[in-house]
């Protein structure tokens, strides 16, 4: 039997469109700077959760859920202040404490539904953060925080989630998930037969 590749796939919070191309101006000021890297042309977005799938089918199979999952969300007000790295040479816009923890509570919830009902293969975002670069060396990410010690602060609410597909270099959206704030359901009753 044959192993099929998986397709990846991520569910994400999207910023408003002016702050998508603020972060898009970032990039191509760095790309400018040390040249392409990996990343550069990759649009702004928190992710929640990657996962892998062998086809479409099995992924639509979650749509009903996710629209489920987001009618009784809020919105989520966020503001993103500085930047800052990780150690695997990552740079990035960084939310305040108190989008951190709004995000996190949210993005904690979101996860745990879809842990329970579905057995894919899933890759859990706990770190909320708007990537400006990724798989950059030591030197690369001290010269971005250095170029980018002063940035606009990002304010913008996070009011839907985002299913994407990686196409052929680059996620593309499937479907967005609007947040009704519908009055939560005891969590035995958060499920669709499926």
């Amino acid at each position: 039997m044959v192993n099929k590749v998986k397709i990846e796939y991520s569910l994400v919070f999207e910023p408003p469109i002016a702050e998508m191309e603020y972060v898009k101006s970032l990039k191509k000021t760095l790309e400018s700077k040390i040249g392409r890297y990996s990343s550069c042309n990759s649009l702004a977005h928190i992710t929640i959760a990657g996962l892998k799938a062998h086809n479409d089918r099995s992924v639509h199979k979650i749509i009903p859920f996710l629209k489920e999952i987001a009618s009784y969300e809020l919105q989520i007000p966020v503001r993103f202040n500085s930047v800052d790295s990780f150690i695997n040479g990552v740079v990035y816009l960084k939310p305040d404490k108190k989008s951190e923890e709004l995000l996190k509570i949210s993005m904690d919830r979101i996860n745990k539904q879809l842990k329970l009902k579905f057995n894919f293969q899933f890759k859990f975002s706990n770190t909320p953060h708007l990537t400006i670069a990724r798989d950059l060396n030591h030197d690369q990410v001290q010269f971005a925080l250095n170029l980018f010690k002063e940035v606009s602060v990002l304010e913008f609410s996070c009011n839907s989630f985002t299913l994407r597909k990686l196409g052929s270099h680059q996620f593309v959206r499937l479907q967005e998930f609007p947040f009704l704030g519908w009055t939560p359901k005891p969590p035995d009753q958060l499920s669709l037969a499926l």
